[in-house]
């Protein structure tokens, strides 16, 4: 992990020593439930998404999918879902900036936004190329999956003669979607039963579109593994997932009930959406919840820092910044910068914004604002799959210091309810 990722947190996140061990001690029986989930390869918990990246027998059938559809006329992967079905795909695509071949995602209804991907693949078409159209619902009932994918079929219709050999369908064995795939004789691959939308990214729903863009899945695998050994250790060095969850609870409990993942790399926004939903799904039930908010460093200093720093202390932080960037850039010494901003001329960005950062966090701890920092080595297959299976299981463990069930949503089901009842009646 040291050469993965860095957390500090004992000196900014503002909890006494007492009440930091009350917490991680309270987690300790959870912690052992956990290590024996990872020992036995349960897959019938819960929990069982932390046994994905152990138990790579289904990476196999995922490679030959992605072997099926590869070819040199695909011009972009065109994944239709929403919330947990493709958030943490887009996360890691939006992370991973060495990835070959893009990746559409069609989340909302919103008619301007799916127009602009039906104009997407109108262009694609006219070059000669052609999409791989991936359709994911658990359930393989959500309704603006599948009103999107309905409209994006007949746009396949129109210009793609082998168009039904380019679809497939991730989902539930024997959901609606998975009897509708086979049905019309689309390609199927399955979430496993007891993992969750929103902790599923390590299965089908995010390995097999990563692995059809270009990205090692093996690595992105490797990293999540490493992840699961390191968080459910019962040593507190290795045990990120378990620290954090400790500072977020014990700020939670001294009323700080928004948390905010303040990100100092754009890469990493739309991670930032991912760990929104994760939180705010898992965590607001009974009356109980911590609010998930992202800011981006620096751009969010110019909108909410004055908030943060002068409005209402009822916020914990989350820094996370990356060490070495994939590209940089530098300030020109030849246009008299120091008549407008002295000390940035020949600097690099990533100097600038290094500074920035420190100089966050220097005013953090002036105004007594409570915070932990995450630092990553890099942003690639291996630092972002660790990321991403540390924040699942730091939610599992937040929510057992909750007292809430981090694995279900049942009033998401409300306004589906209402929805169809509208759509069933106009």
């Amino acid at each position: 992990m040291d050469h993965t990722m860095n957390f500090s947190y004992s000196e900014t996140n503002k909890l006494s020593p007492e009440s930091f061990t009350e917490h991680t001690e309270s987690l300790r029986q959870y912690q052992a439930y956990l290590t024996s989930l990872t020992e036995i390869l349960d897959t019938q918990a819960p929990e069982t998404s932390i046994t994905l990246p152990l138990n790579r027998n289904y990476v196999s059938t995922i490679k030959d999918f992605a072997k099926k559809h590869n070819s040199p006329r695909l011009g972009a992967i065109v994944v239709v879902g929403i919330g947990g079905s493709n958030l943490g795909t887009w996360a890691l695509y939006n992370s991973l900036a060495q990835i070959k071949r893009p990746i559409i995602f069609a989340e909302t209804t919103d008619p301007s936004s799916i127009i602009d991907i039906v104009s997407e693949l109108e262009h694609i078409y006219a070059h000669n190329q052609h999409v791989t159209l991936i359709v994911v619902s658990k359930s393989g009932q959500t309704t603006e999956t599948i009103a999107n994918y309905g409209v994006l079929i007949q746009a396949l219709k129109d210009y793609d003669k082998d168009w039904q050999n380019h679809i497939i369908a991730i989902t539930d064995e024997y959901s609606k979607l998975f009897d509708y795939a086979n049905k019309y004789s689309f390609d199927v691959l399955t979430i496993p039963q007891h993992v969750g939308g929103r902790y599923s990214v390590f299965s089908a729903v995010g390995l097999f579109p990563l692995l059809l863009a270009g990205a090692s899945i093996d690595d992105l695998l490797d990293g999540a593994e490493e992840a699961v050994m390191d968080n459910v250790s019962s040593d507190l060095k290795k045990n990120t997932s378990l620290a954090s969850a400790a500072s977020i609870y014990g700020n939670y409990l001294n009323g700080k009930t928004i948390h905010n993942t303040f990100i100092f790399d754009s890469s990493l926004y739309v991670f930032g959406k991912w760990y929104r939903q994760l939180v705010a799904e898992s965590l607001g039930k009974d009356g109980k919840g911590i609010t998930p908010i992202t800011s981006v460093g620096s751009t969010d200093l110019h909108s909410v820092a004055q908030l943060y720093f002068a409005g209402p202390h009822d916020k914990f932080t989350t820094f996370i910044t990356v060490k070495n960037t994939l590209y940089d850039a530098q300030v020109s010494n030849n246009v008299n910068l120091d008549d407008l901003v002295p000390h940035i001329a020949g600097k690099r960005l990533s100097e600038i914004m290094n500074a920035i950062y420190k100089g966050v966090t220097v005013s953090y701890k002036k105004n007594d604002l409570p915070f932990v920092e995450i630092q990553l080595e890099s942003l690639n297959e291996y630092a972002c799959g660790y990321l991403l299976q540390t924040k699942m299981i730091e939610t599992m463990y937040l929510a057992k210091l909750m007292n809430v069930n981090a694995f279900n949503q049942p009033n998401v089901e409300e306004y589906k309810i209402e929805t169809n009842a509208i759509l069933k009646g106009s």
